[in-house]
């Protein structure tokens, strides 16, 4: 039982260990997106993120909805897209597109923008994630996971000893052949 236990730990660490890695993967990977490339969103291969902070009935949006994004600019009618507005970035859903001109729709506000102030396609919503992505993805939650990383570790290299403990056989140097 004391055997099945110890497996179970290892497997649970293990578990918290690969997803606090990921964490600490894409916080680094955002900060250099921001910092680096000096994007005004963050991106990594050509997709990005948002969370919602408001209902949005028009779009069919929902507050801390997370929406994954497609920055590749690839949109057709009725799609819903991420836009720049002057200094300002807007979800709207594109109503028609002639040449390089596109019209969005967001509610009761039409507006006329082009293809190349469209910063992505929304290709992917996911219900009531977007407040958990607040918290994981902002610089003290790499902090608080380096910390917590480097805790595990000790642990599990901890429980590693423990468990070895006793169990090494020492070689009987007088049992074994001598080679001349």
């Amino acid at each position: 039982m004391k055997k099945i236990g110890i497996v179970l730990l290892k497997i649970l660490l293990g578990l918290i260990e690969t997803i606090l890695i990921l964490v600490i993967v894409i916080n680094i990977l955002l900060i250099l997106s921001d910092k680096v490339l000096e994007k005004p969103y963050p991106s990594i291969m050509d997709y990005t993120y948002l969370t919602i902070n408001k209902n949005n009935e028009f779009l069919g949006l929902k507050k801390d909805d997370l929406l994954i994004l497609d920055i590749r600019k690839t949109f057709t009618n009725k799609d819903i897209v991420y836009y720049r507005d002057e200094d300002k970035y807007k979800l709207g859903k594109v109503e028609e597109i002639i040449v390089e001109n596109v019209l969005v729709k967001n509610g009761e506000i039409e507006e006329n923008t082009t293809k190349g102030l469209v910063e992505g396609t929304l290709i992917l919503t996911i219900n009531k994630v977007g407040k958990l992505v607040n918290i994981l993805f902002q610089p003290m939650s790499l902090l608080v996971s380096i910390i917590i990383l480097t805790i595990v570790s000790i642990i599990q290299n901890f429980i590693s000893k423990k468990t070895k403990q006793g169990k090494e056989e020492k070689p009987d140097f007088k049992k074994m052949k001598r080679y001349n």
